[in-house]
């Protein structure tokens, strides 16, 4: 690949069955520009969700295949058929994984097979997803060997890596992994722990181990819904309550702490990789400043990472379909894209 070319990384976040928004989100720019957002990419990022998309894209799929996928995949995954299902596995979370991962494996088995990083290297794409390792107690960062210094992934099979990002603490269990190069066996939980949003991987990615400059990198970022309050926040009681608000224990921050920290780092993440993007970009001999586009996509009360009723998945459809469809982020997207519709012209749609 020339130096001189740009350098396209796509990075989604994490957010269990919120994943499928971004899906729907992509498949509505597949539609708008006709094209395939697996052949517009060059490196795919993505944790948890995110990084099951991100494999699905660079193993060749669709973003209206994803969806499908999703569709068939949310009820069996998350089980929650009868009243008040939730609320007891929330309580079985206290003890036990709330969900089995055997529906995930065996969708993920169907969706990959055998392909491993290996194969989506030998595609010409590059991919990078986040775990956390038990084993070592580390972060691990799978990746396509897009560099004569990386030699260590390419063995792992693309089911077994989605697997682990995937596996969220309390929500799923720990996935177990063997090495194909050590034979040893490791296990991993969930990369959100630590990079739910994997945009500034992506980006160190780009200038380290691909050797690009910040002008020639152009990153489009993706978020599940988020409400932009925390839930903490959300679930405050009445002020007469306060002294016990401020005193919480276990039992009072367990169901926030984890999307409280998880949405503060994706913030911040944001912040950096704009900040980093336009400070390097402006002291780069004067060239002009790579592309970076995040869309943070809006939320419902009633949505989850584990709900996915019939509610749920056609309000994530209609939340990524529509955030796709306004003209102000198509024209910011735009440029990260090659599409035979822009060279014929394109009529401005109603908003």
């Amino acid at each position: 690949m020339s130096a001189a070319k740009p350098l396209r990384a796509i990075c989604l976040d994490g957010g269990g069955y919120l994943g499928l928004a971004t899906a729907s989100f992509l498949a509505e720019l597949e539609r708008h520009f006709d094209i395939k957002v697996a052949d517009e990419f060059n490196l795919f990022c993505g944790t948890s969700t995110g990084g099951i998309i991100a494999l699905a894209l660079a193993h060749g799929k669709s973003a209206a295949e994803i969806v499908d996928l999703y569709k068939r995949l949310g009820t069996e995954v998350f089980n929650n058929k009868f009243p008040g299902s939730r609320a007891a596995r929330i309580l079985r979370g206290f003890f036990f994984a709330r969900y089995s991962n055997t529906k995930l494996k065996e969708a993920l088995a169907a969706t990959f097979g055998d392909a491993t990083l290996g194969d989506i290297k030998a595609r010409g794409k590059y991919v990078i997803v986040p775990a956390f390792c038990l084993t070592t107690g580390t972060p691990r960062i799978f990746k396509t060997d897009h560099s004569p210094e990386l030699t260590r992934d390419s063995g792992y099979h693309v089911r077994d890596i989605a697997l682990a990002t995937s596996a969220a603490p309390t929500y799923l269990p720990i996935a177990t992994i063997t090495s194909p190069t050590s034979g040893a066996v490791e296990q991993f939980i969930d990369g959100g722990v630590y990079a739910n949003n994997p945009t500034l991987l992506a980006f160190t990615e780009g200038v380290g181990y691909l050797g690009r400059r910040p002008s020639e990198l152009q990153i489009l970022s993706v978020a599940t819904p988020r409400d932009p309050r925390s839930a903490a926040e959300r679930t405050r009681p009445p002020s007469r309550f306060e002294r016990f608000r401020l005193s919480r224990g276990i039992f009072g921050w367990g169901p926030s702490l984890a999307e409280l920290f998880i949405g503060s780092t994706m913030k911040l993440t944001h912040s950096a990789v704009t900040r980093v993007m336009l400070g390097l970009g402006a002291g780069d001999g004067g060239e002009k400043v790579g592309a970076y586009v995040r869309s943070d996509l809006p939320t419902h009360p009633h949505l989850g990472l584990d709900v996915a009723d019939d509610g749920a998945t056609q309000d994530l459809i209609s939340i990524g379909t529509n955030a796709a469809s306004q003209n102000d982020f198509r024209n910011r997207v735009r440029p990260l894209l090659t599409t035979r519709r822009l060279n014929h012209g394109e009529h401005p749609e109603t908003v």
